[in-house]
């Protein structure tokens, strides 16, 4: 058995096998489709955020270039400046977000 190293994530490749003797090279096995396991992603970039009124602003994102899988969801976090230990996390499927509900001009 021989190990690939080296792959990209989530990524279809085709792979064969020929067997050499001193003659030369004989003909390839059959060609076998494969793709290798998801990794997690790397980070969305291009976030803008818009301030729609006192109390809501509005996130956008792109996703990935690369996203080594499937994208599930994105997850949210936001907090008033200055109190993490008030974030609050929202997960969306989406790109874009509005959030309301927030503490007047913050």
């Amino acid at each position: 058995a021989t190990t690939l190293t080296g792959l990209y994530p989530y990524t279809q490749y085709s792979c064969y096998v020929t067997a050499n003797t001193s003659v030369g090279e004989g003909n390839p096995s059959i060609i076998l489709p494969q793709r290798t396991e998801e990794a997690a992603p790397p980070p969305p970039f291009n976030l803008i955020a818009y301030n729609d009124s006192s109390t809501a602003i509005t996130l956008n994102w792109a996703r990935p270039q690369f996203p080594n899988g499937l994208i599930q969801f994105y997850v949210v976090v936001y907090y008033p400046e200055g109190n993490i230990s008030g974030a609050i996390n929202t997960t969306t499927p989406n790109t874009t977000l509005t959030i309301n509900g927030l503490a007047f001009y913050t």
